[in-house]
């Protein structure tokens, strides 16, 4: 941990901020979307398949539009961009919060995605450029900084329920509202210098598309996020399963966590001695899809058993309900 912060003490004062950047809005987001799918589906009575409509309509809006976020960030700046994310985080989370009709819930799940698209390119550009020759460190600091809100997030999320998701969701979004204004007053202006050079945006995106080496490792990293989503989609409900309780899915995120916060950059510093980057991204990939492995066997077992009900001694001699006069299907 010393060399973490050691390392993280040597950059500039922008990859700096765009740590604490990156730590505060984790950190919102994870107090808050580990327990959503609980709260649609108990709290507000929602069918299965509205809560996943719900919740891929937000992926959906994030994942779907981080081209244009990326985009209007080489134009309008990184900045402008990142603050536009916070500013509609903010209404997206206060609106889960406040609403419960589910076309409002959907333009809420709509708002977060969509500024996750805005500030997440900007966030990771800026990153890049004010890092120079040191992206893989800054990565790998800015990695920490990741896990550490799947870490310090639910544990908070876990003492707000305590008083009710609403507040959760208001809390989050007072995060979003303070780190929007932090980040206007400290953090310098970049980026916006496709548009100073001319460049179209359709333009850029041709580029993009003729590089072949670049779609390749697009492919890749679909696969990546694919199984890294699940840390917060398939593997809490299946924790749930196994312990019947939210304990279970904290315990999970804070093992996630930690492993991040004391390993990532002696991790990366070994790999980047031995391996090249193809070669870490290969091996990388094929040890996520391993690990869901176990997950696979565990998903087989009947956890906790079903109970066996106890027979009446009786029960073979008693008439059915509906030929005994007393019944009455008010009474248990």
């Amino acid at each position: 941990m010393k060399t973490t912060v050691t390392q993280i003490r040597s950059f500039n004062q922008p990859v700096q901020l765009l740590l604490v950047n990156q730590l505060t809005i984790n950190i919102g987001f994870y107090m808050l979307m580990p327990y959503l799918a609980n709260y649609l589906s108990g709290d507000l009575g929602l069918a299965v398949w509205l809560v996943g409509l719900i919740l891929g309509v937000r992926n959906l809006s994030q994942q779907g539009m981080f081209l244009i976020g990326g985009s209007l960030a080489d134009r309008i700046g990184h900045k402008r961009m990142i603050l536009t994310g916070l500013a509609l985080r903010t209404v997206g989370f206060a609106m889960l919060g406040l609403v419960d009709s589910v076309p409002m819930l959907i333009a809420a799940s709509a708002l977060t995605g969509l500024a996750g698209a805005f500030f997440n390119p900007a966030a990771r550009a800026y990153l890049a450029q004010e890092s120079g020759e040191r992206k893989v460190e800054a990565f790998a600091a800015f990695n920490v900084f990741y896990q550490m809100d799947i870490l310090i997030g639910p544990l908070v999320g876990l003492l707000l329920q305590g008083l009710a998701f609403r507040v959760t969701c208001l809390v989050a979004a007072a995060l979003f509202a303070v780190l929007a204004v932090a980040q206007a007053r400290a953090l310098p202006a970049s980026g916006g210098t496709r548009r100073a050079a001319g460049s179209t945006m359709f333009g850029d995106w041709r580029q993009v598309v003729a590089n072949r080496g670049f779609l390749l490792f697009s492919l890749a990293m679909i696969g990546s996020y694919v199984l890294n989503f699940q840390i917060y989609l398939g593997l809490p409900i299946e924790v749930r399963r196994l312990t019947s309780g939210e304990l279970g899915v904290t315990l999970l995120f804070v093992l996630s966590g930690a492993l991040a916060m004391f390993g990532q950059v002696h991790l990366t510093q070994w790999m980047r001695a031995r391996w090249n980057a193809q070669q870490a991204i290969v091996r990388g990939l094929a040890l996520m899809g391993v690990s869901f492995l176990p997950l696979a066997i565990t998903t087989s077992l009947q956890w906790p058993p079903p109970s066996i009900p106890r027979r009446s001694l009786t029960s073979s001699r008693s008439p059915p309900c509906w030929r005994r006069r007393a019944c009455s299907p008010s009474r248990p």
